[in-house]
């Protein structure tokens, strides 16, 4: 691999979404810091986006709070009228059912690095006694995007910083949808793992070339894209 070229799982989707978005998304992360999640200015984000990042870290935070309160399957009183909160507890509380030993996560907001690719996963749980699962977490079945998971999965497979927390493997992939209470599971193979750096590969390959074109069929404003008014006044 190119020691200059390491790809975040953002800039992963954005060059799919479309070559330029991932132009200025790079541009603008070669200037920031990188690293853990931390603490952040919610003043230049959206209303919507500003409720996701909320959500995002109250479910993090959760377990230090309430785990301890699981075993005993009563809802948290401030619970009864938050839905999210509701969902989430009915569904920690049905992993403790299944399986009172291996419920609680391994890793929150994990930061990893390898190589080629860097990211931070929501959160990493046990499956049996040697294998493991990366979750996300998402406001509804919609936004699930199973390549974005396949992408974190194959950056916990080759990054070092993983492998010195757990011997665990990587056996599935986990989307929980918090406005709906739904948990998506899918199993990982090896041959998947295998496939995926492979696709990778040709995005990198592609990236590094420099050939590239606008979005043929963008729409922008009309799709919501936050970077229109910068991409429009590039010149290839």
């Amino acid at each position: 691999m190119a020691a200059s070229f390491n790809i975040s799982k953002t800039e992963f989707l954005a060059y799919l979404s479309c070559p330029l978005k991932y132009y200025i998304i790079k541009w603008f992360n070669l200037h920031a810091e990188e690293g853990p999640r931390g603490p952040r200015d919610y003043s230049r984000f959206s209303s919507a986006s500003k409720g996701g990042m909320f959500i995002h870290r109250w479910l993090s935070s959760f377990y230090d709070q309430y785990s301890h309160l699981i075993p005993d399957g009563s809802l948290p009183e401030e619970f009864e009228h938050w839905t999210v909160a509701r969902l989430f507890w009915e569904a920690e509380y049905h992993r403790y059912l299944v399986d009172p030993d291996h419920w609680e996560p391994l890793a929150l907001e994990l930061y990893l690095r390898s190589d080629w690719q860097r990211g931070t996963i929501d959160r990493i749980d046990p499956v049996g006694l040697t294998g493991c699962r990366i979750v996300e977490y998402k406001p509804s079945r919609r936004s699930v995007d199973w390549e974005e998971l396949l992408f974190y999965a194959l950056l916990a497979s080759e990054s070092l910083d993983f492998h010195e927390q757990t011997d665990r493997v990587v056996e599935e992939i986990g989307c929980y949808c918090y406005l709906q209470g739904n948990f998506l599971v899918r199993s990982v193979t090896e041959e998947d793992l295998l496939g995926f750096k492979d696709f990778l590969l040709e995005i990198k390959e592609e990236i590094l070339s420099g050939h590239w074109v606008r979005k043929s069929d963008c729409l922008g404003p009309e799709e919501g894209c936050d970077y229109y008014i910068v991409c429009k006044n590039i010149t290839l």
